[in-house]
């Protein structure tokens, strides 16, 4: 039975680790932390500070599939009604480079500054965080998750546009098959940052 619903507080602990999962294979963590057992602690570190306090403190929205009740795959995004950031959640960053200890936390934030200088300046919904966990990849989850915020739009007269970035150069392709262009690609240490959209009106 596949389900596509609001991933409730009680499984926070399953989205933690699928966005753990997901994106320890991501390039821009890769570069940053190449040692792999640090690398799933620097990266669950963020997506316990993502989930347990972005959720609620900016009010994203945060989407699941489940497979036979199994957490499979996860989308975090923002909508117009998502608040404002404020000195609270800088403070929570700092909480958790604190318990990273690893300098290399910094250039995360680099790259999320450096995509955000290319958000839509019109309201628009914007994808944030999406993963899909490794055993169920290829069944079409992701864009389950991607068509799902899309309609959300509706709730939103005026939006018409669908923001995202990525440093995964294979998920620009995946992106762009769902109706995605490059609106902005840009270097960062090596790496590429690929700003995409997707106009709907």
């Amino acid at each position: 039975m596949i389900r596509l619903t609001d991933i409730p507080e009680t499984d926070y602990n399953d989205a933690i680790e699928v966005y753990t999962e997901a994106f320890s294979d991501d390039p821009l963590h890769i570069k940053l932390f190449p040692e792999i057992d640090e690398r799933n602690r620097i990266t669950r570190l963020f997506y316990e500070m993502m989930v347990r306090e972005f959720v609620k403190g900016l009010n994203l929205q945060m989407k699941g599939v489940y497979e036979n009740n199994i957490l499979a795959a996860a989308l975090i995004y923002s909508r117009p009604d998502s608040y404002n950031w404020n000195d609270d959640m800088m403070n929570i960053i700092i909480d958790m480079r604190k318990k990273a200890n690893n300098e290399n936390v910094n250039f995360v934030s680099e790259y999320t500054i450096k995509a955000n200088e290319y958000k839509p300046k019109e309201e628009h919904i914007y994808l944030n965080e999406l993963a899909v966990g490794k055993n169920f990849r290829g069944r079409g989850y992701a864009k389950m998750l991607i068509s799902d915020a899309e309609k959300d739009t509706v709730n939103f007269p005026g939006v018409g546009i669908i923001g995202l970035d990525t440093s995964n150069p294979v998920n620009s392709i995946i992106y762009k098959k769902l109706g995605y262009s490059i609106y902005m690609e840009f270097p960062f240490y090596g790496l590429r940052g690929y700003v995409m959209r997707k106009h709907l009106i």
